[in-house]
């Protein structure tokens, strides 16, 4: 199935402060975006060309912050690269395959924000349990699975979520340009089943190894080539 990268996932404690840091770094200023009710989110999205983007997302003050990604947000000193999605048609399909690779999957997922001027747009998500995914790789060999939960949780920065956004219109389609994502680097130690994935949905990410799962944006902007 062809997948296409859909858009990295930056997180940070405060919005004002995180869209200012970006434009600083690419000479580009997010567009706001909108809240996430019951998540304690919103966030401002910056193009990076072929329908793509960069979300930043911080706690939304304007929600509770109690056990949700809002308060986890708000605890950071640092921004970095929290995670990022695979944009694909069909969400049912894409999970058989997931399955078929040997990872657990949650999901489809409805979500929904209202935009500034009021107007509601709608997606839905799968994601992919959080744990080893040293599970996946001996699965896929044809070897025993791994129990879900055990050994060593991944940290989720290298596995991504899927998203389909059914019959509301790309994010991109009202964002001005002047960035674009020039390569997207995966650091993890479990090389192989990423691989897979990617492969799987015909992606050309670099992954390299690494001991921690961390997530690297190439991003080539007005002010030069910047790192996320």
């Amino acid at each position: 199935m062809k997948g296409a990268i859909d858009h990295l996932m930056w997180a940070c404690s405060d919005l004002e402060s995180g869209i200012d840091a970006i434009e600083s770094m690419t000479g580009m200023a997010a567009t706001p975006g909108g809240p996430h009710p019951g998540f304690g989110t919103r966030n401002a999205l910056l193009d990076l060309g072929n329908f793509t983007y960069l979300e930043i997302i911080a706690p939304d003050p304007e929600q509770s912050l109690e056990g949700n990604l809002g308060r986890e947000f708000a605890a950071l000193d640092t921004p970095y690269l929290r995670t990022w999605a695979i944009r694909v048609e069909d969400l049912m399909a894409s999970r058989d395959i997931l399955q078929s690779l040997g990872f657990d999957t949650r999901g489809p997922s409805a979500m929904s924000r209202a935009l500034p001027g009021g107007e509601l747009i709608s997606w839905e998500l799968l994601f992919l349990s959080r744990r080893d995914v040293a599970g996946a790789q001996r699965n896929v060999a044809g070897a025993e699975r791994n129990v879900t939960g055990a050994g060593r949780e991944f940290a989720g920065a290298a596995l991504p979520f899927f998203i389909d956004w059914k019959d509301s219109p790309h994010p991109c389609t009202s964002l001005e340009p002047g960035c674009e994502l020039s390569g997207l680097r995966i650091a993890t130690a479990q090389t192989e089943a990423i691989e897979r994935l990617l492969a799987a949905f015909e992606l050309d990410v670099e992954v390299v190894v690494g001991t921690d799962d961390r997530l690297e944006g190439l991003l080539s902007t007005p002010r030069g080539h910047v790192v996320l």
